[in-house]
């Protein structure tokens, strides 16, 4: 869970979460998400052969894209700010960029990785147009968060561009046994995590 320590066990916010990840963990965590997801034609269109053409466009722009849902969320909550994950991108970032920008709040966004082309589902024609926006959106963030010295390097300048390290657990509160990783046995398993948010979150 990406910034739980920081939004979570302390109590210094009020959050609401809205979250596209189909996989988050409801139980294991305090409060109540909003979920949402792209239109069903949507989600028949990115099933289908012509994907990695769609993909592109979809990675690139959420005019006309924000659901319902999160609107009324928004609507209903009024954050004082809106908190995102810019990396590893998903058009969810935009979605939170262009909700901050209706309610005319500070949009907060965290670099914590880099796509991969490699990795992505775009056909390579769409590739640079989405480094680029990806880059715009750090250069319009109010704050950017970023996760090391040389992912702001890369990213370039920015008026109130931070690094912000990941948190170790506390030692108290850290109960599980140590147990040393033998060579045979079973590899290890990094799972992807949620992503919290202010207001909004991605996944």
């Amino acid at each position: 869970m990406a910034f739980y320590r920081h939004f979570i066990e302390r109590k210094d916010f009020e959050i609401r979460v809205a979250t596209n990840c189909k996989n988050f963990p409801v139980n294991s965590v305090p409060y109540e998400p909003v979920f949402f997801d792209n239109t069903r034609l949507t989600r028949r269109l990115l099933h289908t052969r012509f994907m990695p053409w769609l993909y592109g466009p979809h990675s690139l722009t959420a005019v006309g894209r924000v659901p319902r849902v999160v609107w009324k969320t928004a609507m209903e909550f009024r954050p004082d700010v809106i908190f995102t994950i810019a990396g590893s991108w998903d058009w969810s970032a935009l979605v939170a960029q262009r909700v901050a920008r209706q309610l005319q709040v500070p949009l907060i966004a965290s670099f914590n990785d880099w796509f991969s082309y490699g990795g992505m589902l775009a056909a390579p024609i769409y590739h640079q147009l989405i480094e680029k926006r990806f880059r715009r959106f750090y250069s319009e963030a109010n704050l950017a968060l970023c996760t090391s010295e040389g992912m702001r390097e890369a990213l370039g300048p920015h008026p109130n561009a931070h690094i912000l390290y990941p948190l170790g657990a506390s030692f108290k509160k850290s109960g599980a046994p140590f147990q040393s990783f033998q060579k045979g046995t079973r590899h290890f398993i990094v799972r992807s995590p949620a992503i919290l948010g202010i207001g909004m979150d991605r996944c």
